[in-house]
Protein backbone atom coordinates (compact mmCIF):
# COMPACT_ATOMS: atom_id res chain seq x y z
CA UNK A 1 0.00 0.00 0.00
CA UNK A 2 2.73 2.17 0.64
CA UNK A 3 4.42 1.37 -2.33
CA UNK A 4 1.45 2.75 -4.15
CA UNK A 5 0.76 5.77 -2.10
CA UNK A 6 4.11 7.24 -2.60
CA UNK A 7 4.23 5.96 -6.66
CA UNK A 8 0.67 8.15 -6.94
CA UNK A 9 2.44 11.25 -5.13
CA UNK A 10 5.82 11.22 -7.22
CA UNK A 11 3.50 11.04 -9.94
CA UNK A 12 1.22 13.92 -8.76
CA UNK A 13 4.70 15.72 -7.86
CA UNK A 14 5.82 14.75 -12.04
CA UNK A 15 2.29 16.43 -13.04
CA UNK A 16 1.37 12.67 -14.83
CA UNK A 17 -1.84 11.81 -15.07
CA UNK A 18 -1.43 7.93 -14.13
CA UNK A 19 1.39 6.41 -12.55
CA UNK A 20 4.19 4.80 -14.86
CA UNK A 21 6.30 2.30 -13.52
CA UNK A 22 9.03 5.05 -13.86
CA UNK A 23 7.35 6.39 -10.63
CA UNK A 24 6.46 2.89 -9.38
CA UNK A 25 10.51 2.37 -9.75
CA UNK A 26 11.83 6.14 -7.52
CA UNK A 27 8.66 4.81 -5.08
CA UNK A 28 10.36 1.71 -4.50
CA UNK A 29 13.38 2.91 -3.65
CA UNK A 30 11.98 5.39 -1.49
CA UNK A 31 10.47 3.09 0.63
CA UNK A 32 13.23 0.64 0.56
CA UNK A 33 15.31 3.64 1.70
CA UNK A 34 12.81 4.47 4.42
CA UNK A 35 12.42 1.02 5.98
CA UNK A 36 16.85 0.36 6.10
CA UNK A 37 16.73 4.20 7.76
CA UNK A 38 14.01 2.81 10.49
CA UNK A 39 15.88 -0.48 10.58
CA UNK A 40 19.08 1.70 11.65
CA UNK A 41 17.61 4.16 14.47
CA UNK A 42 15.87 1.74 16.06
CA UNK A 43 19.25 -0.67 16.85
CA UNK A 44 21.02 -0.45 20.10
CA UNK A 45 24.30 1.54 20.23
CA UNK A 46 26.59 -1.26 19.97
CA UNK A 47 25.27 -2.32 16.76
CA UNK A 48 25.35 0.84 15.32
CA UNK A 49 28.97 0.80 16.08
CA UNK A 50 29.68 -2.22 14.72
CA UNK A 51 28.17 -0.94 11.64
CA UNK A 52 30.26 1.87 11.62
CA UNK A 53 33.06 -0.18 11.89
CA UNK A 54 32.34 -2.08 9.22
CA UNK A 55 31.31 1.45 6.97
CA UNK A 56 35.61 1.67 7.59
CA UNK A 57 36.51 -1.12 5.16
CA UNK A 58 34.62 -0.44 1.92
CA UNK A 59 36.08 -3.45 0.27
CA UNK A 60 35.02 -5.76 2.96
CA UNK A 61 37.39 -7.37 6.33
CA UNK A 62 37.34 -10.34 8.26
CA UNK A 63 36.15 -10.84 11.88
CA UNK A 64 39.42 -10.20 13.24
CA UNK A 65 40.34 -7.17 12.47
CA UNK A 66 36.76 -5.71 11.95
CA UNK A 67 36.77 -6.68 15.78
CA UNK A 68 40.12 -4.67 16.83
CA UNK A 69 38.96 -1.78 14.98
CA UNK A 70 35.70 -1.87 16.93
CA UNK A 71 37.34 -2.03 20.29
CA UNK A 72 39.67 1.41 18.96
CA UNK A 73 36.20 2.74 18.68
CA UNK A 74 34.63 1.36 21.57
CA UNK A 75 37.09 3.29 23.53
CA UNK A 76 36.99 6.39 21.35
CA UNK A 77 33.49 7.16 22.33
CA UNK A 78 33.51 5.79 26.08
CA UNK A 79 31.44 2.22 25.47
CA UNK A 80 32.56 -0.96 27.13
CA UNK A 81 33.90 -3.01 24.38
CA UNK A 82 31.53 -6.26 23.90
CA UNK A 83 33.48 -9.88 23.34
CA UNK A 84 34.57 -11.26 20.09
CA UNK A 85 32.13 -13.49 20.35
CA UNK A 86 29.00 -11.49 20.80
CA UNK A 87 30.40 -9.03 18.10
CA UNK A 88 30.21 -11.63 15.92
CA UNK A 89 26.63 -13.14 17.33
CA UNK A 90 25.48 -9.32 16.39
CA UNK A 91 26.93 -9.41 12.69
CA UNK A 92 25.12 -12.29 12.11
CA UNK A 93 21.94 -10.32 13.69
CA UNK A 94 22.58 -7.70 11.00
CA UNK A 95 23.33 -9.79 8.18
CA UNK A 96 19.65 -11.41 8.36
CA UNK A 97 18.49 -7.61 8.55
CA UNK A 98 20.04 -7.07 5.34
CA UNK A 99 22.28 -4.74 6.77
CA UNK A 100 25.45 -6.42 6.16
CA UNK A 101 26.70 -9.80 4.15
CA UNK A 102 28.83 -12.20 6.26
CA UNK A 103 30.19 -14.99 4.41
CA UNK A 104 32.20 -17.88 5.87
CA UNK A 105 35.06 -18.07 3.82
CA UNK A 106 37.86 -20.79 4.13
CA UNK A 107 41.71 -20.11 4.50
CA UNK A 108 42.87 -24.08 3.75
CA UNK A 109 45.03 -24.71 6.64
CA UNK A 110 44.42 -21.94 8.30
CA UNK A 111 41.26 -22.49 9.01
CA UNK A 112 37.89 -20.22 8.00
CA UNK A 113 36.88 -16.79 8.78
CA UNK A 114 34.12 -14.78 7.65
CA UNK A 115 33.99 -11.99 5.53
CA UNK A 116 32.15 -9.17 6.28
CA UNK A 117 31.06 -6.45 4.03
CA UNK A 118 28.24 -3.61 4.74
CA UNK A 119 25.35 -4.04 2.20
CA UNK A 120 23.56 -0.30 2.85
CA UNK A 121 25.10 3.10 1.34
CA UNK A 122 27.69 4.73 3.54
CA UNK A 123 25.11 8.37 3.05
CA UNK A 124 22.26 6.07 4.60
CA UNK A 125 24.18 5.25 7.35
CA UNK A 126 25.92 8.44 7.80
CA UNK A 127 22.76 10.58 8.20
CA UNK A 128 21.14 8.04 10.60
CA UNK A 129 24.23 7.92 12.56
CA UNK A 130 24.83 11.87 12.77
CA UNK A 131 21.56 11.82 14.70
CA UNK A 132 22.76 9.65 17.72
CA UNK A 133 24.97 12.07 19.67
CA UNK A 134 27.47 9.39 21.40
CA UNK A 135 28.58 8.53 17.46
CA UNK A 136 28.51 11.76 16.50
CA UNK A 137 32.44 12.51 16.83
CA UNK A 138 33.25 9.15 14.75
CA UNK A 139 31.00 10.68 11.64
Amino acid sequence: MDLLRVAGEIAEREGKLEVTEDCIRKASERVESSRIEDALRSLPIQNKLILLTASRFPEGTNTGDLYMAYEGLARRVGLEALTQRRVSGILAELDLLGLVEAAVVSKGRRGRTKRIGLVIDSETLTKVMSEDSQLLSLL
